[in-house]
């Protein structure tokens, strides 16, 4: 395949974008436990870390509060999540829900996260419960499973 010298550098200044919206361990997680709905920051937090069934056993650890609260505001500044704070509400409470942006990232990201599953499957073959499909739903379809059970 040629790559057309007029389009290179258009095309990997957006792949750098990209890689830069998604820099950061937990970005991917984040999004994933976002998408659909708004959360508070202790709910939040959980969900991401109960999508870690298989990061735990790979040493990776769990979310904490100073990196999710430096996370979120990253990606606030990035565009792609949006925080809400509810104002005359004792104890404050702060809610925080995908941007459009977010959401078409995770669009742009599930043929990503496919092809990596299917490479990943193709060098070590593994079973379907040590590959948890959180991005695609015709994935749980197929295997009859949800995330995190």
């Amino acid at each position: 395949m040629e790559v057309s010298l007029v389009y290179a550098p258009l095309q990997l200044q957006a792949l750098r974008e990209f890689r830069s919206l998604i820099k950061g361990e937990w970005v991917p997680d984040i999004l994933v436990a976002l998408r659909g709905e708004s959360q508070h920051f202790s709910e939040l937090r959980s969900r991401v870390n109960s999508l870690q069934v298989t990061r735990r056993s790979t040493g990776s650890g769990v979310l904490h509060d100073g990196i999710l609260s430096r996370t979120l505001q990253r990606m606030e500044h990035d565009g792609l999540v949006e925080r809400r704070a509810q104002i005359g509400v004792f104890p404050p409470s702060v809610e925080y829900r995908l941007t459009p942006l977010g959401e078409d990232l995770i669009v742009v990201m599930q043929p990503l996260a496919a092809w990596i599953a299917q490479r990943t499957a193709a060098n070590a073959a593994p079973t379907h419960s040590d590959q948890p499909c959180v991005l695609s739903p015709p994935c749980h379809e197929q295997h009859g499973d949800r995330p995190g059970e």
